[in-house]
């Protein structure tokens, strides 16, 4: 995806907090799997208690940004990393690439069709940044990719993500950026056309998740961030998406999930208010006890047993929860699956350490960037507020082109005394986190 001078998105926060008092699951991972840092999918058939290597075939990706398995047959699975859609049609002993039509490689979502699984729908876009990326179909089991949502009066931009209906997979909800106006999108033709729903915010907003209810679809829920903290949180509608009510405020939320049996109970994390969960479709809620977490999954054969993805590894939680004990793997997990039939099956994408960015400094119009892990042709963008980031045109240096980048004007964008967020972006889309950076003022 190539990013526009000036890009509309807003910062991905990173919980740093540690997890004290948790208990440690022992297992029985084998040394190669549970040490090996190059792993982009492990599967286990215990429930989490050990893990096997699973990703023979996927090449050049970093990241496994989302699984999703085929309920009408498990043993198919895709993946959406950072270099296209992979496919596996044997439990993910074996992979192949399923990316034809795909001319934005990095995939941010991924979504099954329900009813007819071998339409899939594809959301483009980088991982920490929240600008809009176009959104594919496919109709033949990943063979071929064609976009939708292009033409005038739809998502001409593209989404900033997807959610579909269970009960009827021919409409989807985007949260997506038309050239006027950002909010909910619906289609109920499958992508062809699109319907603005809402919106949030007079000023430009992102939608950042979209989550129907499976059992009442005119339920529908999104996490909204904008440059006005009152308007950020979460939001709800219960008839389709007219009109919707605001659940929680002051929030950047980083993931939201439903209880597939009961979808009156959610789960919600936020950047500020760390993991919550309410029982009563997000009129009250109760923190739970679990700092540092990123994104939650729930298995659908078995609810009471959750997952949380975190800062300091994968936890689970079997009493819906109230207690969590580490997975032994590992890993930097950054996507979770499970086999619709069997709870004991796990699917567990990675993400391989990319480029880190360790200091920074500005001399005249010069910014200089240092890190490790640098690739010739990677990229600079500062971040100069949640709603506003710019693409710096960067060359790598002589004498230490890994580890160090140089922005020979971007200088200029910061003032004395300004903070920004500074991000390296590798040529084959895998980014450093945001690393904070505040000029100097003498």
């Amino acid at each position: 995806m190539r990013f526009r001078k000036w890009i509309k998105c807003n910062a991905l926060v990173s919980v740093l907090l540690a997890f004290l008092g948790m208990v440690v699951e022992s297992s029985g991972v084998s040394r190669s799997a549970a040490h090996d840092s190059a792993t982009l999918i492990f599967r286990s058939n215990d429930g989490g208690g050990t893990w096997t290597v699973a990703d023979s075939g996927i090449t050049l990706a970093h990241q496994v940004r989302v699984i999703v398995v085929d309920p009408s047959s498990s043993r198919t699975i895709y993946a959406g990393t950072n270099h296209g859609v992979f496919k596996s049609t044997d439990s993910a002993n074996g992979w192949s690439q399923a990316s034809a039509g795909l001319p934005v490689l990095s995939i941010k979502s991924l979504m099954l069709d329900p009813k007819t699984p071998s339409t899939l729908y594809s959301l483009c876009g980088f991982a920490y940044f929240r600008s809009p990326g176009p959104v594919f179909k496919s109709v033949d089991g990943g063979t071929t990719w064609n976009v939708i949502g292009s033409s005038i009066g739809n998502l001409v931009h593209g989404a900033y993500s997807l959610a579909i209906d269970p009960s009827n997979s021919s409409t989807l909800y985007a949260g997506g950026d038309s050239p006027d106006v950002s909010g909910v999108y619906k289609t109920t033709d499958g992508g062809g056309v699109w319907s603005f729903k809402g919106r949030f915010a007079p000023s430009s907003h992102t939608v950042d998740h979209v989550a129907v209810d499976p059992n009442t679809p005119s339920t529908v829920y999104a996490a909204v961030t904008c440059c006005n903290d009152d308007i950020d949180g979460l939001y709800k509608s219960t008839d389709s998406g007219d009109t919707w009510q605001q659940l929680w405020d002051y929030a950047n939320i980083l993931s939201i999930a439903l209880d597939p049996n009961t979808p009156s109970t959610i789960y919600m994390v936020s950047a500020t208010d760390g993991l919550q969960k309410s029982i009563d479709g997000g009129m009250h809620w109760t923190r739970l006890a679990f700092p540092g977490a990123e994104s939650i999954a729930i298995a659908p054969a078995a609810p009471s047993i959750v997952y949380a993805l975190g800062t300091n590894g994968l936890f689970k939680s079997t009493d819906g929860g109230v207690n969590w004990n580490r997975v032994a793997l590992d890993a930097s997990i950054s996507s979770l699956a499970f086999d619709p039939n069997d709870t004991a099956t796990i699917y567990a994408g990675t993400t391989i350490p990319g480029p880190k960015v360790t200091g920074a400094s500005i001399i005249g119009k010069k910014l200089t960037v240092t890190g490790e892990g640098f690739d010739v042709g990677a990229k600079i963008v500062v971040r100069f507020r949640p709603d506003l980031e710019r693409e710096e045109k960067t060359i790598n240096d002589d004498q230490n082109p890994s580890t160090v980048l140089i922005a020979p004007k971007a200088g200029k964008q910061i003032a004395r005394g300004q903070s920004v967020e500074l991000i390296v972006i590798e040529p084959d889309s895998v980014e450093s986190s945001p690393f904070p950076f505040t000029r100097p003022v003498e």
